[in-house]
């Protein structure tokens, strides 16, 4: 196996163990069935693919959602 061939493929296996399944050619990330689940749990929000064009928006329904649940066990 070539070495380019190789770094995609370890790096693809450490997506797997941070919540990523896959990233789509269109770049649509799909989560794992755990990570969907967990999220899914903690944050209400059901959420298994997303594109990187909306991490922003994302990323500011996640920080009020973080604040209420600080805000709930403070």
């Amino acid at each position: 196996m070539k070495t380019r061939e190789r770094a995609i493929e370890i790096n693809l296996e450490g997506l797997k163990r941070e919540g990523t399944q896959e990233i789509k050619p269109d770049g649509t990330v799909v989560l794992t069935d755990e990570a969907y689940r967990v999220q899914k749990k903690l944050y209400g929000m059901d959420l298994r693919e997303f594109r990187f064009a909306d991490m922003e928006d994302i990323g500011k329904e996640l920080r009020a959602i973080a604040k209420k649940l600080i805000a709930r066990y403070s």
